[in-house]
């Protein structure tokens, strides 16, 4: 990888030149990001998810109201908060959260809080750039997630940490697709010959199971009609969330990772 000249957004090796999209750089290729935009546009209940991104912490209040979903481990945002002042910190299909005051934030897509547009499969960076690099609830929903795990590999300086955390037990959230799950040993496995510092439970075996339990009934009771699914889908995902403050217990059980709604693992490279 070349330098990039960052005033006029053109590489010095393959002489491409690109685009600022709303003040913001991007990498991305107008046919496969307007293929993207569309794809995302053509899941009624993501594009209507996707509106309400634009204001992050509104959104972040919503999905903890509404999602039963409880986090008991290490979070990304705690990850890049153990930083050290003057490390560099990049956060992989940020969507619209800032974890922290001084990550750089990428995404395929335009959010308020993304600083670069690029594909994560094809990173706009040169190698060993980064302190800290994470991704959180990102590599199910890429069709290539080892392409994308070597990327971040990559970009991460030797002795630099990366934090990865992906489902298991938790059932299908397209955004706008859902390819993938993980146990521990699994995501691991993704980044092989690099050593794992952490590992656990993200989220516990209480909220998967009553997210699991949301989404069945939501099929049981809708009989068929997509549309009665999706909004009972959500009552049923509001009537259980209050159980999800059992797993602040039962995650920290031995065993807990065998039926976590969601795992993480942190990466030295």
């Amino acid at each position: 990888m070349g330098s990039l000249d960052m005033e006029r957004l053109n590489c010095s090796v393959c002489g491409r030149s690109f685009a600022v999209v709303e003040g913001k750089p991007s990498f991305l290729d107008p046919e496969g990001q307007a293929a993207a935009e569309q794809d995302q546009a053509s899941d009624k209940e993501n594009a209507f998810l996707r509106f309400f991104k634009r204001w992050p912490t509104f959104y972040y209040w919503m999905t903890l109201i509404v999602v039963p979903i409880f986090y008991t481990g290490l979070t990304s945002k705690k990850f890049l908060l153990q930083s050290a002042e003057g490390e560099r910190l990049l956060n992989v299909g940020s969507g619209a959260t800032l974890l922290h005051p001084n990550v750089l934030n990428v995404d395929l897509f335009y959010y308020p809080n993304a600083h670069v547009l690029a594909n994560a499969e094809h990173l706009p960076f040169p190698d060993n750039t980064f302190d800290r690099v994470c991704s959180d609830q990102v590599l199910e929903h890429l069709s290539a997630p080892r392409a994308v795990v070597a990327e971040m590999i990559r970009v991460t300086k030797p002795g630099g940490l990366i934090y990865s955390a992906a489902p298991f037990m938790y059932p299908l959230h397209p955004s706008p697709k859902d390819y993938t799950r993980w146990s521990v040993e699994g995501l691991a496995a993704m980044f092989a010959g690099h050593t794992v510092v952490e590992s656990g439970v993200l989220i516990g075996p209480v909220s998967g199971m009553i997210s699991v339990l949301a989404s069945g009934l939501s099929v049981i009771f809708s009989f068929g009609i997509t549309f009665l699914r999706k909004i009972l889908h959500y009552v049923f995902m509001i009537l259980v969330t209050p159980l999800k403050f059992l797993d602040i217990i039962f995650a920290r059980l031995p065993g807990a990772e065998d039926t976590a709604g969601n795992v993480y693992v942190v990466i030295k490279k």
